[in-house]
């Protein structure tokens, strides 16, 4: 059986986390944005600590354990998301990592990852918690640091 590893990535990644690494490009000046600093660990996906399914199959698991997202002033954002793959008896675990911009709204949060169709990703900072909405898996982010 073939892995649908990169194809379920591009799904689960937010986070945000295509396996192509792609570096972000700057937003739309005119847009109106509020830019904040902070680095934010995950709590749960989908209500669940990790890990947590987020695909299974006949002999197939994909899990999301970990994953970390940083907004930066100038209106980027770098997050990593690490899986692991089970596929029979074989077990791989992996972390990519994605760039891009985002826009801030109020609390309404728009990620931008260039070259990724499914992008822009929707979400909601309020206070410390981050919320993202990726491909209907919802990660709820903690902030662990700021400026």
């Amino acid at each position: 059986m073939s892995s649908p590893l990169p194809r379920l990535l591009a799904l689960a990644a937010l986070a945000l986390a295509p396996a192509s690494g792609l570096v972000g490009c700057g937003g739309d000046p005119a847009a109106p944005s509020d830019f904040v600093s902070g680095t934010y660990d995950l709590e749960t996906v989908n209500g669940f600590e990790p890990p947590v399914t987020v695909f299974a199959d006949v002999d197939y698991e994909l899990e999301v354990l970990d994953s970390r997202t940083t907004l930066e002033l100038d209106g980027s954002f770098t997050s990593s998301l690490t899986l692991r793959e089970t596929d029979g008896s074989d077990v791989s675990t992996g972390t990519s990592t994605s760039r891009g911009t985002y826009r801030l709204t109020g609390t309404t949060l728009s990620l931008q990852v260039p070259g990724d169709p499914q992008s822009p990703y929707s979400g909601s900072l309020q206070g410390e918690d981050l919320t993202l909405n990726i491909a209907g898996i919802i990660y709820r982010y903690r902030e662990i640091d700021s400026p």
